[in-house]
């Protein structure tokens, strides 16, 4: 199973059922973001030069799409840049901006960054809009002010649905959720929550982006 665990975050619960119930109508226009700040490549991670905020993000949200629109990519559009992160040591892109064009029609812009200021409230920002035919939808996904902290000087959100835990032995949140969903399927034989067909569905479509943006040439897939 692959672990694209925002299948069971609660707002994107939400906009699928939404979606589904047919709501916002046919889905005609997409944005997603999904974002670091630059403690993330800089010190989380001992291998940011070997990735990218497209690989280590951009997965998530690639699949968000597949997975709301019930839909797959089948051409890009990107662009990227580099330097800042050069700047501070970590050889790798600051940057990926994609437009997608889904075989159904529908068009999603895909950002993912790992430059976003340390002075950011949350080490992450994750938002959606989607507009539809009758209606639209919109996400954040970052935090939603049920705790909101200041403390030495700074601003900050507590997550308290993701990843918080519950006692010393384990995590809470939708994290958790998506670590039972794998349980579920082992011992009832439920469905996965994401497949390894997905995962790869996601991967065909950063692979496409990183080219489009090398090559300043759409790719089709």
């Amino acid at each position: 199973m692959v672990a694209y665990h925002n299948r069971v975050s609660p707002p994107f619960v939400a906009a699928k059922q939404s979606i589904d119930a047919g709501e916002i109508g046919t889905p005609a226009y997409g944005y997603i973001r999904l974002s670091n700040t630059t403690w993330v490549p800089m010190e989380m991670l001992t291998w940011g030069s070997k990735s990218s905020a497209l690989w280590f993000l951009g997965s998530h949200t690639i699949d968000m799409m597949h997975y709301l629109l019930q839909d797959r990519v089948r051409r890009v559009y990107a662009v990227d840049r580099a330097g800042i992160l050069h700047g501070m040591g970590v050889n790798t892109k600051d940057f990926h901006v994609a437009i997608a064009e889904f075989e159904k029609g529908a068009v999603v812009t895909f950002e993912n960054a790992w430059i976003l200021p340390r002075s950011h409230p949350i080490v992450y920002e994750f938002r959606m809009e989607l507009l539809g035919s009758e209606g639209a939808l919109y996400v954040n996904a970052s935090h939603h002010g049920a705790i909101e902290k200041h403390v030495g000087g700074k601003a900050s959100y507590a997550d308290v649905f993701g990843a918080t835990p519950t006692s010393r032995h384990r995590i809470g949140g939708f994290n958790l959720e998506a670590i039972a969903r794998f349980v579920d399927a082992i011992v009832y034989g439920d469905p996965l929550l994401a497949t390894g067909e997905d995962g790869l569905a996601a991967v065909r479509v950063a692979a496409a982006i990183e080219e489009s943006a090398a090559t300043g040439r759409p790719v089709d897939l």
